[in-house]
């Protein structure tokens, strides 16, 4: 189970980084971006227990991947996955 969630995780910083390419995002923005703690971690300025239900909660593919598909098709998108995902309206 290691090496496949490594190998997903490699795959996704490989695709963080086309997309940085594709969009022409300023490369002064990725150390800084890559390094910014995830927002679900503000769950441990209370306690480890609530940080921990947050964080997974939030971090979970599946449960961003349904927000944004049950989400209705606007421009730009009512929902927005958190900063690890790939995912991008699709262009028209």
């Amino acid at each position: 189970m290691k090496n496949p969630l490594r190998r997903e995780e490699l795959l996704m910083f490989f695709l963080a980084l086309l997309i940085f390419l594709r969009y022409n995002f300023s490369w002064d923005l990725f150390a800084p971006l890559f390094f910014t703690p995830a927002p679900s971690v503000t769950g441990y300025l209370t306690n480890s227990r609530l940080g921990a239900w947050t964080y997974t909660l939030i971090h979970r593919k599946g449960l961003g991947i349904t927000l944004y598909g049950l989400s209705p098709p606007t421009d730009p998108p009512l929902v927005e996955l958190h900063r690890h995902s790939i995912l991008r309206p699709l262009q028209r």
